[in-house]
């Protein structure tokens, strides 16, 4: 039977077996004896009616190219460390996917995954309720525009995340907070309506904010970076690599290149 969710961590991130462990502990799922992935025991548990199996690969999860092909699921959901310039406390949640015509950091140049929009906002307005109730008010927590790979063909697929140091991705409030969080998206249905996001810096404050207060969910999100580089190519690939019907498109207009 084809799993709702599939949890995929790497032995490689400690943020990934961070949150992976708190999994295994909070919703003591079954070990599939006659399945293993990269020599790693498969989890699976049932809640709220779902089917959500837990992986773990050797790999970077942003080199697990095409992991589809191996592994069956209705939703990837990667659990991954964030790293940045800034080396601040963090929590994040993105689609992965490259804008332009390279991809340093895995996937395909000039392609993007299928972009769960309700799911991620389900997720991000979940971690903002967790950050505020466990006291990680000094973390940042925002949706990141769209980046990095892996690329992952029909399967709707987002990426979680813990930054920016081995003190953050190792913080067990931290994780307790993703994990919380991803207990909303276990509740939730995939939706029927969507936006997509354009304009502004890498962590989009303006349509995060957006996201926080409105009920219209926004999945790939163009930051300003890459808007003067791109066309109709690309804002047709984000509509089109939305699970969702996009109706609408959230822009930051201060935060748009040339305006």
């Amino acid at each position: 039977m084809k799993p709702d969710i599939v949890l995929i961590s790497s032995i490689k991130d400690p943020a990934s077996i961070n949150i992976r462990d708190l999994l295994i502990k909070k919703y003591n799922p079954e070990r599939l004896t006659d399945r293993k992935i990269n020599g790693f025991t498969v989890y699976h548990f049932r809640t709220y009616n779902k089917l959500i199996e837990i992986i773990t690969i050797s790999s970077d999860l942003i080199y697990a190219e095409e992991l589809n092909k191996r592994v069956n699921g209705k939703l990837f959901i990667f659990l991954s460390r964030h790293k940045s310039e800034e080396a601040l406390p963090t929590l994040t949640a993105h689609v992965p996917g490259n804008w332009l015509n390279t991809a340093p950091y895995g996937g395909r140049p000039k392609d993007v995954c299928i972009a769960p929009a309700k799911m991620l906002s389900v997720f991000i307005k979940a971690l903002y309720r967790e950050r505020s109730k466990l006291k990680l008010d000094d973390w940042k927590c925002s949706l990141e525009a769209t980046h990095h790979g892996p690329y992952i063909e029909e399967v709707p697929t987002m990426f979680v995340e813990i930054g920016s140091s081995i003190k953050e991705w190792t913080n067990k409030t931290a994780a307790e907070a993703i994990v919380n969080a991803l207990d909303c998206v276990f509740k939730a249905d995939m939706g029927d309506v969507a936006a997509i996001g354009i304009g502004g810096p890498h962590y989009a404050p303006k349509i995060t904010k957006f996201v926080l207060e409105e009920n219209i969910p926004v999945g790939h999100i163009i930051p300003k970076y890459v808007t003067s580089h791109i066309g109709d190519y690309e804002l047709n690939m984000a509509i089109k690599k939305t699970f969702e019907d996009v109706k609408y498109a959230v822009i930051d207009w201060k935060g748009i290149r040339g305006t």
